[in-house]
């Protein structure tokens, strides 16, 4: 075993889904119904899972050694899940430990600003398949975001509609080179 996470609670005592999945096509696509982020079947067993939140992640120092430390070009997101897939791959597994529990007041940077938050998080998927998918997959990826944004805003009112149009907006300033 590489690397150990808990399960990650919120002030409130309600679970925060903390088990991350590779950025792939499919997982995409996938994310853009269920999300991104999960919990094994049962929150209550240890799971060898994929990727784990880096808001609780305790890494052996002999994976360090080998794979690293968490990469500086990743901005915000996706670096747990890269530091995870890179371990993966040097052969280390990563595991869910629900016994241990770590209370995780998240999101308060990203509450500030919502649509750069969410911007940003959708570049660092967009980085995860450039870095470590199949060529092209980052650009096929980044075609089905635009589409979802676009999907989101069509099917909203009021508000919410005003935002993704500024999520949509922002997007393809940032990452499209739009604008």
């Amino acid at each position: 075993v590489g690397a150990v996470g808990p399960r990650l609670m919120r002030p409130d005592g309600s679970i925060q889904r903390s088990c991350l999945r590779y950025v792939t096509l499919p997982g995409l696509l996938a994310g853009f119904v269920q999300g991104g982020d999960y919990l094994p079947a049962d929150p209550t067993t240890p799971a060898q899972v994929e990727a784990l939140s880096g808001a609780a992640l305790m890494v052996r120092r002999q994976v360090v050694k080998e794979v690293g430390l968490l990469d500086e070009a990743f901005f915000m997101y996706a670096e747990d899940t890269d530091w995870c897939y890179r371990m993966a791959r040097a052969g280390w597994d990563i595991h869910y430990c629900p016994t241990a529990t770590v209370i995780h007041i998240g999101g308060q940077s990203a509450n500030q600003v919502p649509i750069e938050t969410y911007v940003r998080r959708r570049m660092a998927q967009l980085q995860f398949m450039q870095k470590h998918g199949p060529a092209g997959h980052a650009r096929i990826a980044e075609q089905l975001m635009r589409l979802n944004l676009t999907l989101r805003a069509r099917r909203a009112q009021g508000e919410e509609r005003a935002y993704y149009e500024r999520v949509r907006s922002r997007f393809e300033e940032q990452v499209c080179g739009v604008g």
